[in-house]
């Protein structure tokens, strides 16, 4: 398993425990969960592309 698709599989696990555990409908579960992976992913990317420009 690459890192990109550990990384799926954690926000996929993360965003599926945090709507189950902080909304009570079944669409509003679905959009926070859609909502929540994608700011995972993303943000993850965009901090190893930020971290790529630190001179180590």
């Amino acid at each position: 398993m690459n890192h990109l698709a550990g990384l799926v599989v954690l926000a996929l696990s993360i965003g599926v425990v945090f709507a189950m555990i902080n909304k009570e409908e079944t669409g509003d579960r679905v959009r926070y969960f859609l909502s929540l992976t994608a700011y995972l992913i993303l943000g993850s990317l965009a901090a190893v592309w930020l971290m790529q420009l630190l001179p180590w």
